[in-house]
């Protein structure tokens, strides 16, 4: 009993550290690279959408599957275009994602007075 209650308390903290060590690789990665990956990524992606509304929606609804399509576009786009400039998109996409979640999050809790 008490090695399968520490095995459910240890496996968020393992999952963790693996996330962590896959994020430290991540940032080691050459930014051409980085974005050679997310243009592939995004590609594959879009692919996937455009053969899953090909068959008519048969999962999940045309709505979701096209945001993923949207958020395919982005990265491949982003990719693309980020191959050749020495700057990281999406590093600024994801960081101006977070503030803005940060303010709506303060915006509903009553935080920021709007």
């Amino acid at each position: 009993m008490f090695a399968l209650l520490g095995g459910v308390l240890l496996l968020p903290c393992l999952l963790l550290r693996d996330l962590y060590k896959l994020s430290r690789r991540w940032r080691a990665v050459p930014l051409p690279q980085k974005n050679m990956t997310r243009a592939t990524g995004g590609a594959f992606a879009l692919v996937a959408c455009l053969v899953h509304a090909a068959h008519g929606f048969p999962v999940v609804g045309w709505k979701l599957t096209a945001g993923i399509a949207a958020f395919a576009m982005l990265y491949l786009v982003a990719g693309t275009r980020g191959a050749q400039s020495s700057v990281d998109v999406m590093q600024a996409f994801w960081w101006a994602v977070l503030a803005l979640a940060g303010l709506a999050a303060l915006a509903f809790t009553g935080g920021l007075p709007l």
